[in-house]
């Protein structure tokens, strides 16, 4: 049964009350009871007079100094014990700020089994020649590799832009999409018949991206896309599969559920299409 919130509060008013009578006892012969009880007494006062100023130093302070460390540990503890249940390993500021920690090319080079990535179009991926040295070595080393982005046709291409934050158009993103198909197509153009197989690529034409979500085998490092901000903005978490962790499974299902949905197809220079659809 939960203990009430001033139990404690009685117990130390009942020792107190003990040491008092305690002290009374073997008060000394040359101090009378007048004297002990104006003693003890002005000693209550002194306390209570402590007590208000100390309470509010603590009020303009912030409060308690022992309960607000309590509190954080508390928090932390919560926050840890959070983290292995859900499979949330860390948590960045931004997209840009994991950057600066850590390098794609490294991340994708540590690949066993699987790697997917869905986004809006990857553009920022197609910057780099050492995403497509990566992904075709990793291709042949029949790692299987999904990559799904928005197709220009899809009714809700338009849904995610906020164009107030940066000069970008319709077109312009379309020029994106546009762009990233061919790049990703030629990555299957470097590699052998039998493993080209071990690519593939899907232009979402029902359905809607929310997230970019990279996963890597058992890790998964997911960017929420917020209507405020830009991608780089965006706050990114980083998610760890142990067999239990909820929440990997749920992105999982995201893409997967989205995968299903779209033709796919496994990416071949000759199938670079007119179009994104």
């Amino acid at each position: 049964m939960k203990k009430k919130k001033g139990y404690p509060y009685i117990v130390v008013f009942i020792i107190a009350l003990l040491v008092l009578v305690i002290a009374y006892f073997m008060r000394p012969e040359g101090i009378t009871t007048e004297s002990f009880l104006y003693n003890a007494i002005l000693n209550f006062g002194f306390i209570i007079v402590t007590i208000v100023i100390v309470n509010g130093l603590w009020f303009v302070l912030g409060g308690n100094p022992l309960e607000n460390s309590i509190q954080d540990v508390t928090d932390s503890v919560r926050l840890l014990s959070d983290g292995v249940s859900t499979g949330i390993q860390r948590y960045f500021f931004s997209n840009a700020h994991f950057s600066k920690q850590y390098t794609w090319i490294e991340i994708l080079e540590h690949a066993k089994k699987n790697i997917d990535m869905m986004g809006y179009s990857l553009h920022a991926w197609t910057k780099n020649s050492d995403v497509k040295r990566a992904l075709v070595d990793l291709a042949m080393k029949d790692v299987q590799i999904r990559i799904m982005v928005m197709d220009k046709d899809n009714p809700f291409f338009e849904a995610g832009f906020n164009y107030d934050l940066n000069s970008f158009t319709k077109q312009s993103m379309t020029d994106e999409v546009n762009f990233c198909l061919p790049f990703y197509s030629s990555i299957c153009s470097d590699l052998p018949p039998e493993k080209q197989k071990n690519i593939q690529l899907v232009t979402i034409t029902k359905g809607f991206v929310e997230a970019q979500i990279i996963r890597i085998d058992e890790t998964m490092y997911i960017t929420p896309y917020l209507y405020s901000l830009n991608t780089d903005d965006c706050p990114l978490f980083e998610l760890k599969n142990g067999g239990t962790e909820r929440v990997f499974r749920k992105y999982i299902e995201e893409f997967n559920t989205l995968w299903k949905k779209n033709s796919v197809g496994t990416l071949t220079e000759s199938s670079v299409p007119t179009r994104t659809s």
